[in-house]
Formats: structure tokens, sequence, C-alpha cells
């Protein structure tokens, strides 16, 4: 098996055992941006997962929907808001999560919207896109 199928298989193997270690301390500790943290990573992991999926060739609307929901659009968020949590002001922290779940929420609605108008028949295994055939 080529080194580009493996590495996405071995990259949700470390993120889920980074996921688990950081929960866990949310679990012993109950401090926020553990939990964030963790959310973060688990969707870093589910995206590198659905990489995974698509190195061997296959296509799939709904991963294709949870590779750009969570790895191009929410993990980033998700770990950034943990971090926030331990630089901000308290009185922010609920403004902040507040914002951060109704964007998520929203980007979520909007990627459902897109996935539904996704061609999947166009989808070439090993090809980034149609367009980069093109010279």
């Amino acid at each position: 098996m080529p080194l580009n199928q493996v590495l996405p298989f071995v990259s949700s193997a470390v993120m889920l055992i980074f996921t688990v270690s950081v929960l866990q301390r949310w679990f012993l500790k109950r401090k926020a941006h553990f939990l964030f943290w963790g959310i973060g990573l688990a969707m870093f992991g589910a995206s590198s997962f659905a990489e995974a999926y698509f190195a061997l060739g296959r296509w799939s609307a709904p991963v294709f929907f949870l590779w750009y929901l969570f790895g191009a659009v929410l993990n980033a968020a998700w770990i950034g808001h943990g971090s926030l949590l331990l630089l901000v002001r308290k009185r922010w922290v609920h403004a902040l999560t507040a914002l951060l779940i109704v964007g998520s929420l929203s980007a979520s609605v909007l990627m459902v919207q897109a996935i539904l108008k996704t061609n999947g028949s166009a989808y070439v295994g090993g090809i980034a896109s149609a367009s980069s055939t093109a010279t």
C-alpha cells in the first residue's frame, strides 16, 4: 500500500489517542478548555479518517461532508476556543461559546445544503479536482 494511503490511517490513530487523552483530562479536572480541545481533536480525527477513506479511491457524499466540515471548517475554531478559554476574561467566555456554537450550527446547515448539490459522479479517484487536469 502506498504511503499516501497509509498516512491518513496513521493520522487517524494518533488523533484518536490524543482525543482520548485530552477528554480523560476533562473528565478528571472539569476544565472547559480540555473539553473544547477534545472536541476539536475528535473533529480532526474524523476528518483524517474521511481522508483515509478517499485515499482508497472511494467516493461518498456524506464522507466528503464530514471531511470538509470537520477538517476545513470547524476543528480549528473549536481547538482555538479551548485556547481562548485560558486567555480571555471569564465574562467573555459565555458570549464566545455561544458565538462558536451558533457559527458551527450555521456552517453545518450551509454544508448540508451544499452537499445536496454535490455531483458524486464527477469524482475521479486519485485526482484532486477535474480542473487540475487541464493544461
